[in-house]
């Protein structure tokens, strides 16, 4: 969720010195399979260049937007319920903060396809600006499901 907010964030060009260290402090921790070395050296290099060139906003330019997901949290979602109250909490939150997020891709997404539509100039903007307020409203979204993950006690780290 961290490098789904970047590339979001990116798009939305809000990607400030906080944001920057946040996410290179995620990758420095992470523990995963896929290297994360690229990706901390790509912040470290973000971090040298002026904040307002870091990304620019291109209303044209559309934006891969991808679905959050748990797969392992999917799978055992029966077992929950053998965890204290505390940790089926959070764990549900996260589920519940997943299918909300997964929610506005869906609809940016629906958003996305009618800008090729024949739509009158007002329709247009309209539509133009529902998507640039849905990008924002996703990278805040991503920072806070990643955020919520990365608080999830250490008991039910893997």
């Amino acid at each position: 969720m961290a490098l789904k907010a970047f590339v979001i964030r990116q798009r939305v060009a809000k990607l400030d010195d906080d944001f920057l260290l946040w996410l290179e402090q995620i990758l420095t921790g992470y523990k995963g399979k896929k290297p994360a070395l690229p990706f901390i050296k790509l912040m470290q290099e973000l971090r040298t260049v002026p904040v307002n060139a870091r990304a620019k906003l291109d209303p044209k330019r559309g934006l891969t937007l991808t679905e959050g997901d748990a797969p392992l949290l999917n799978i055992h979602t029966n077992e929950i319920a053998l965890f204290p109250i505390t940790s089926q909490t959070v764990l549900q939150s996260i589920t519940g903060q997943l299918g909300i997020y997964n929610q506005q891709v869906a609809y940016l997404r629906r958003l996305f396809d009618k800008t090729f539509d024949n739509l009158t100039d007002i329709n247009r903007k309209n539509v133009q600006q529902n998507l640039e307020d849905g990008y924002e409203y996703l990278a805040q979204r991503s920072v806070l499901i990643a955020k919520e993950i990365t608080d999830v006690p250490p008991s039910l780290r893997i």
